[in-house]
């Protein structure tokens, strides 16, 4: 087993991340909870376990994201990553014909 010594308030010192990602899972519950009784529908057993099971995994992906933005940040890159989309959804009836002052 793997044991290391290290003062007392260190150890709960350490335990102090998973505060906020509790309070989230908490919250979280309660909202379902609560949406299921306002709108008159039930929440299984799953819906529960993907919360709990999910929310922490969500918000690796959410730090590594905001790790990634900040050496972005560092390094002088200041562009905005989009993601590209062609407009190949609209038509040409939706998308018009620009506007002239002869038309007026």
């Amino acid at each position: 087993m793997l044991t290391v010594k290290i003062p007392i308030g260190l150890a709960m010192l350490l335990y102090v991340p998973f505060v906020p990602i509790a309070i989230i899972i908490v919250t979280q519950l309660v909202g379902v909870s609560t949406f299921c009784r306002a709108f008159q529908q039930r929440a299984g057993l799953h819906h529960y376990l993907y919360l709990v099971i999910g929310v922490p995994f969500y918000q690796w992906l959410l730090a590594a994201a905001a790790m990634w933005a900040v050496v972005e940040h560092l390094k002088g890159n200041r562009t905005w990553h989009k993601t590209v989309h062609g407009g190949h959804h609209r038509t040409a009836d939706s998308i018009g014909s620009p506007l002239s002052l002869e038309s007026v």
